[in-house]
């Protein structure tokens, strides 16, 4: 207790004080930091002692946290997209209240405890024998912790989280090595990570299974769980992973990826979402190239035949968007053939108004190529790719030659409209070759302009 509020003590009745505690422990997390903020401001000697109460209660549920820190993502939805198994928070809360009224002299020892605890320090015995008492009361009295009007599915997920209560301590020796883990791997961090899967396999039954559920739920990109999969398995091919219990993480990995590429088709067809499109269509490859990565993936084995299809329904798709990159350049940047005796020798730049939609498409498309380039070795378009942005470099250095001699013969009126042309055109060479080669072409035209002026003044 801190001295402002050994000061403000005392000042609210008793039975005031126990009903405040009780709605303060119905309140969510972020609404208790929310009014612990606002009360902090306050003078008020009344108010000071309801935000020592809700401070209390932060403080009760960071420890909470700490304690059962393998777990607490499987309270969150995950950012990723990928599905994975998911506690309501009414069990975790219930608990934990269950815990304070029945488990009073463990509670007393953990709030010693807790005065001197750093992160850094090992797991207190106190962390483990809670969690024991947790584990029991969870199998012994769950009518401690459901809610009202519960039901079979309820029950379910009591007796459920008591089971990845059993395999608490290779959990938490997983989420320490994480960081290590998810670094290079190596022969001795693959040898750590299959003695913990065995060694919670030993623990209790579907411990290995659930022993990997805890390390993705822990993963910010849930894929790299292939990675430990593998490792697990032996790198086992697809055909044997995907007939065995591992198989549900190949499984979510491989719906995330189809999804992405069923989600990249309407996208891919609208100008303004390209950027998204993009995103989903590098999520696909990402995925697949991890499940390749991890595990021996056969051509006609169950997983090896979805990642081909999705692949090629991604590539065909990019390529279809990637090729629109010439044409979309030259209605912005529009042609028309020289000829000579019939034959067609060249290409002069059609002096007019540079069409907005015009350049707003093609920069659309210009960006979608340069973002989608990150994934063209794994998607297999790498070499359509390359063509189309040759093509398309190709088409502007033409079209810049071609334009500064047009500008050159032209009266002012239509030397006005070239300008406005030539500038459109420095921002396409940008967007599609680099700053580099736009700035070439911003100093080729602006020599041209002042050797106009020299000219006038002579």
């Amino acid at each position: 207790m801190t001295d402002s509020q050994g000061k403000r003590a005392g000042k609210l009745p008793e039975h005031k004080r126990v009903l405040i505690r009780q709605v303060v422990k119905a309140m969510p997390v972020q609404v208790l930091l929310s009014l612990e903020r606002a009360l902090g401001l306050t003078e008020d000697a009344l108010l000071g002692d309801v935000h020592d109460i809700v401070s209390l209660e932060l403080e009760s549920h960071d420890i909470k946290a700490m304690i059962f820190r393998p777990f607490m993502p499987m309270f969150e939805r995950r950012e990723d997209g990928l599905s994975g198994v998911h506690f309501p928070v009414w069990v975790l809360d219930n608990l934990w209240k269950a815990l304070e009224r029945h488990q009073t002299a463990l509670f007393a020892r953990l709030h010693i405890t807790m005065r001197g605890f750093s992160q850094s320090d090992p797991v207190p015995p106190v962390f483990t024998e809670l969690v024991d008492a947790s584990a029991q009361m969870l199998r012994q009295r769950p009518e401690l912790m459901l809610p009202e009007g519960h039901d079979a599915d309820d029950q379910a997920l009591i007796a459920e989280f008591a089971a990845y209560l059993d395999i608490y301590h290779t959990a938490r020796e997983a989420i320490r090595k994480m960081p290590e883990w998810l670094g290079r791997l190596t022969a001795d961090k693959a040898v750590a990570i299959r003695i913990l899967f065995k060694d919670a396999g030993r623990l209790a039954e579907d411990g290995g299974l659930r022993w990997l559920e805890v390390v993705f739920a822990n993963l910010e990109d849930g894929a790299d769980i292939m990675a430990f999969v593998g490792i697990a398995s032996d790198r086992a091919n697809d055909r044997f992973l995907s007939q065995s219990e591992l198989a549900v993480f190949g499984e979510r990995v491989l719906e995330a990826a189809e999804g992405a590429q069923r989600r990249l088709m309407p996208l891919i067809r609208t100008p303004d979402r390209l950027a998204e499109a993009a995103e989903m269509a590098l999520q696909a490859l990402h995925l697949t190239q991890t499940m390749e990565t991890a595990i021996e993936l056969t051509r006609d084995g169950p997983w090896g035949q979805r990642v081909a299809r999705i692949r090629q329904a991604v590539a065909a798709q990019v390529e279809s968007q990637i090729e629109r990159l010439q044409p979309a350049i030259e209605r912005a940047l529009p042609t028309k053939a020289e000829r000579h005796h019939g034959r067609v020798v060249g290409a002069t730049p059609i002096v007019g108004a540079v069409s907005e939609p015009a350049m707003a498409e093609v920069l659309g498309v210009t960006g979608f190529c340069h973002h989608i380039g990150a994934g063209a070795a794994q998607g297999g378009y790498a070499v359509r790719l390359n063509q189309c942005i040759e093509a398309g470099e190709a088409y502007l250095e033409a079209y810049l030659e071609a334009a500064l001699a047009l500008y050159a013969d032209a009266d002012a009126d239509q030397q006005a409209v070239i300008s406005a042309q030539l500038e459109a055109l420095i921002c396409l060479t940008g967007a599609l070759c680099g700053t580099p080669k736009a700035n070439l072409a911003r100093r080729r035209v602006a020599s041209l302009g002042s050797g106009e002026r020299s000219k006038t003044v002579a």
